[in-house]
């Protein structure tokens, strides 16, 4: 009875689209396929940080979304390019921290990147004095003021990317339009 519950609350939420009701990169029509990331079903994304609103500094990404997990990235590039990552333990305060259920993914791609078995000790990496990052060889880096100039990265190391630079269409470097961070709620906290 509690699963059929749960499953009902479940679809009730993607229907109604009550999941991303506040973001501007995740459309309706992208909620089923978030969905279908996940063994165990989120129920509910928090919205931690939307640098339309909090702004792109470092600092800032730190204050918001440090000693929360899971947490889900979403990117839009000014070339309006739609990718992210999740990471379901919390950010370092320096270095690398160990994930093997983290994954990157592209919205217009409709495609899930899995972590490499051998690269989940650099799963995720974040740095004072630059930014935040997804891999150890730098498959995704949002760098500090990242909507002001074309410095972020995306790469391929540490995921099963088919190609270096997959995530932005070829190309190495990108600038941020947006990007917004949500706490993922499960309905077992543990994933």
């Amino acid at each position: 009875m509690k699963n059929k519950i749960i499953e009902n609350q479940i679809n009730k939420n993607k229907k109604s689209f009550n999941l991303f009701t506040n973001s501007s990169i995740v459309k309706s029509e992208d909620v089923d396929l978030i969905f279908s990331w996940f063994d165990k079903k989120p129920i509910k994304f928090n919205l931690l940080l939307d640098s339309k609103i909090d702004g792109d500094l470092n600092l800032t990404f730190r204050e918001k979304c440090f000693n929360k997990s899971p947490t889900m990235v979403f990117v839009k590039t000014t070339d309006n390019l739609r990718f992210g990552g999740f990471t379901s333990v919390t950010w370092p305060e320096k270095n690398y921290n160990t994930d093997e259920k983290s994954f990157l993914f592209s919205l217009d791609k409709k495609k899930k990147y899995k972590i490499k078995e051998s690269e989940k000790e650099d799963a995720i990496y974040y740095y004072l004095n630059s930014s935040f990052c997804f891999g150890g060889g730098w498959d995704l880096y949002i760098n500090d003021k990242c909507t002001l100039k074309e410095d972020n990265l995306v790469g391929n190391g540490s995921y099963d990317l088919p190609s270096e630079y997959e995530l932005n269409n070829g190309k190495k470097k990108f600038k941020v339009s947006n990007y917004e961070v949500c706490y993922v709620e499960f309905w077992n906290k543990f994933l």
